[in-house]
């Protein structure tokens, strides 16, 4: 078998041809490489002037409201009484906040149960009727009310809630107020004692006027585990009293059945955090024009550089930016 080389005996480079011819027909493609390169770093240059003029737009964005120049800021002196915040045509000045007693939900809890699993009564149909109202006078004695009176709150309809032998466990009877959705919920607590099953309700509302009273009809055995009047037979006793928050803004006292009192300051929202005093400054808010200030002059400084890198000129090197 013959072997032979190309070029040989003829004094041709035949390699370095071939490569000559490749390298010129590689040249088309490398031209295309190379252009492809340039327009994909010239998008990323608008990509990058994109951003930027976004972030501008924004930031003018944040100029272009009167509201932000008008807006008041509420500022306790002390925020672990209180927090506010003030809209746009509350007065300035200065205001001397006391916070008397906060806003409180009514919680009853019914005697306590070995399990909370085992069946309580006979399994009778029977139903609570939820009504929520204002406990008034009387005395409280170990959570207990004597000579009180119970005035239903006409705003709140009466719920009602029915148990079966399907559902007549502690956690049964959970389960069904809370699906009631009736301005009631109810909980399990373990206090720890040989009955620690204790089934607590609380109303879902603060307020004085978020009082219970429940009426039972059915099984016996539920009547004298849920039965609650505050007029009269109590088989619950009561945790803590509903009742409403109290303060004085500038000696004028003010009631309000939520820790969060709008209307006792023009155009304040009082957050209640606990009992105590402090003053209240409402001023115009120069924090808020001087972070959009600064937002727009660093997006106006951002924006220029970046117009500034994709368009200069190096005179040393003689090379233009993208």
């Amino acid at each position: 078998m013959a072997i032979s080389a190309p070029g040989i005996g003829s004094n041709l480079d035949v390699n370095g041809i071939v490569s000559q011819l490749m390298a010129v027909e590689r040249r088309p493609v490398t031209l295309l490489d190379r252009k492809e390169a340039g327009y994909q770093a010239k998008l990323s240059a608008y990509g990058s002037l994109k951003s930027a003029l976004a972030s501008f737009q924004s930031a003018m964005s944040g100029l272009n409201s009167g509201a932000k120049f008008q807006a008041l800021a509420a500022t306790p002196a002390d925020t672990t009484i209180l927090t506010a915040s003030a809209g746009s045509t509350a007065a300035p000045g200065s205001y001397t906040v006391q916070v008397n007693q906060l806003a409180q939900a009514q919680t009853i809890a019914a005697t306590g149960q070995a399990s909370a699993d085992a069946a309580i009564g006979a399994g009778a149909t029977t139903t609570l009727t939820f009504d929520l109202g204002t406990i008034s006078g009387g005395t409280l004695t170990a959570g207990i009310y004597s000579g009180a009176t119970f005035t239903p709150d006409a705003t709140q309809a009466t719920g009602t809630v029915t148990i079966t032998s399907s559902n007549n466990t502690l956690n049964g009877i959970r389960d069904a107020i809370n699906a009631a959705n009736i301005g009631v919920t109810a909980n399990i607590v373990n206090d720890g004692s040989a009955t620690p099953h204790r089934l607590v309700l609380t109303s879902s509302s603060t307020g004085a006027s978020k009082s219970m009273k429940i009426t039972v009809a059915g099984d016996a055995t539920l009547q004298g585990l849920l039965a609650y009047n505050p007029a009269g037979t109590q088989n619950l006793t009561q945790g803590s009293a509903a009742q409403n928050a109290a303060l004085t803004a500038n000696g004028i006292a003010v009631s309000s059945a939520s820790n969060t009192v709008s209307g006792a300051i023009q155009n304040v929202t009082l957050n209640l955090v606990k009992s105590g005093t402090t003053t209240l400054a409402v001023a115009r808010d120069s924090a808020a024009v001087q972070s959009a200030v600064a937002a727009f002059v660093k997006a106006y400084n951002d924006v220029n550089k970046t117009l500034t890198d994709l368009s200069s000129y190096n005179a040393a090197t003689k090379r233009g930016a993208i």
